[in-house]
């Protein structure tokens, strides 16, 4: 199976065969998007003052997955630190504001809306964390829904995509430095010294979350969507949908 597949290859591996995955889909994005601008504008609807995300762009631009995988590309091959790469938090950023929408569901083909969130996955699993609430690694979600765009459009023959990803098996490439399996994997020793600071709700177990505007403890949180959380002030009933860099306001 894909899923088991991708966990017996090593992590440069995956991200190689992830970007490569991505890179064949994208032209279902590009091409629909440049003939349907006005779908585009309802993507870009999505995102209102309440689906802002801390350091993402105003709107989607057409280039933003293959610039955000160009860069990501770059970054690898030049061996740069993922973790301080400013652009690719930003792009980070970005994807994930129309995706705090459940309105999100309802634009684009799903093909279209596949290679979008394959890149999401991808930058998801590279600078903030490994698995998802099910469990499942952001690099597999990525390749599968790459995979999943490249054969419902039929950018490739199952026996040619078979045979893309059957090239990543004894992978010999560049490993990327600072991703964030190596975050967690490494724990207290490893590089990203300041990954308690910068995402503390991922150790939210150690803490509890408290409001950032009354500093009351007394509050109530709820998953939503696609990784996102409520959380709901008693005291003086802030209530706001969390995407994770809001969520950290919480659990300052």
């Amino acid at each position: 199976m894909l899923d088991e597949y991708c966990n017996s290859l090593p992590e440069h591996a995956q991200i190689a065969m992830s970007m490569r995955l991505i890179e064949i889909a994208l032209p279902l994005w590009e091409e629909y998007v440049k003939k349907h601008p006005d779908e585009l504008a309802n993507v870009n609807a999505l995102i209102t003052q309440g689906h802002r995300v801390h350091g993402g762009l105003a709107k989607i631009a057409e280039s933003l997955p293959r610039s955000a995988l160009h860069e990501l590309q770059t970054m690898i091959a030049e061996k740069k630190d993922l973790n301080r790469s400013s652009s690719l938090k930003r792009y980070l950023a970005t994807f994930m504001e129309p995706l705090t929408n459940p309105g999100w569901d309802d634009v684009l083909p799903l093909s279209v809306r596949l290679v979008f969130t394959a890149v999401w996955n991808l930058l998801t699993y590279v600078l903030y964390t490994q698995k998802n609430q099910e469990g499942e690694t952001h690099i597999y979600i990525a390749v599968n829904q790459a995979c999943d765009a490249i054969l419902r459009e039929k950018l490739l023959s199952q026996n040619d995509l078979e045979s893309v990803i059957q090239e990543y098996k004894d992978y010999r490439g560049i490993a990327p430095v600072n991703s964030a399996r190596e975050t967690i994997s490494q724990g207290d020793s490893q590089p990203f010294s300041s990954v308690r600071q910068m995402f503390p709700s991922m150790y939210s177990g150690e803490a509890d979350a408290a409001c950032p505007d009354c500093g009351s403890s007394d509050v109530q949180q709820e998953p939503v969507h696609i990784e996102f959380t409520r959380m709901h002030c008693n005291a003086c009933g802030n209530d706001e949908l969390c995407d994770v860099w809001q969520l950290d306001s919480w659990y300052r």
